[in-house]
């Protein structure tokens, strides 16, 4: 009996734009000292399905007022958390969070 390989199924996943695969906020804001916050100019952009050009989300513009926030948050971070910690440690979370 001669064993033949499983196909391969080529067929195509729902793109990740696609709200029926993916929820989608209507708005996202920036995330900053580990909150969800308003961006201080009050401004947001939209953000285009290509496929359709419709409108997925409205998405926070943030201005230099919110990058030296962030950075300030990031800082205090690495301060009493990060530097601290043990390198095998921060390893598992940065692969948690994304980091290659």
């Amino acid at each position: 009996m001669v064993k033949t390989k499983k196909s391969l199924d080529w067929s195509l996943a729902p793109a990740p734009e696609s709200k029926d695969h993916v929820k989608i906020n209507e708005q996202y804001e920036l995330f900053i000292g580990g909150k969800w916050v308003k961006p201080k100019s009050g401004k947001y952009f939209d953000t285009i399905n290509p496929a359709n050009e419709q409108k997925l989300a409205r998405i926070a513009e943030a201005n230099a007022a919110d990058v030296d926030a962030a950075v300030k948050s990031a800082r205090k971070a690495y301060d009493t958390v990060w530097r601290r910690m043990p390198v095998a440690e921060g390893g598992k979370w940065y692969g948690r969070i994304g980091w290659p």
